[in-house]
């Protein structure tokens, strides 16, 4: 809870002195400020996502899931937030038709890792009915 207080905080921080520095018209160092506050704050993050992929892990691993499929679930959900931040970025930056091509390309990959989920399903279901 304290983490993400501080988070807050620093935000706010940042969106006025980013405001302020783009009213006196440098939107390059407002743009430059925007993606060292991700950078840092993605680096804090780093310890808790960790902990958090490793009781995923454990869980699937009690749960007697193959760590193949868990690792695509993983894979994934780490695809769709490094999609979110570019495409968030990209249009900060006034570029959301890259945006929406970094998001293409996330929804593209994300369906081909979830490929042999999907086979596995069907696998399942076609044994279960025949």
């Amino acid at each position: 809870m304290g983490d993400i207080a501080g988070v807050v905080v620093l935000a706010i921080i940042v969106s006025v002195f980013i405001l302020y520095i783009k009213e006196r018209d440098y939107p390059e160092y407002a743009l430059l400020l925007g993606a060292l506050f991700l950078v840092i704050t993605l680096l804090r993050l780093v310890s808790p996502l960790a902990q958090l992929i490793s009781v995923f892990t454990q869980v699937s691993q009690q749960a007697g899931i193959n760590s193949y499929y868990s690792d695509i679930i993983l894979r994934s959900m780490a695809v769709a937030y490094i999609a979110s931040f570019g495409t968030e970025l990209s249009k900060d930056a006034g570029q959301s038709a890259i945006g929406m091509v970094i998001e293409l390309g996330a929804k593209i990959i994300i369906l081909a890792l979830g490929i042999p989920i999907l086979l596995a399903i069907i696998k399942t279901l076609a044994e279960i009915i025949g």
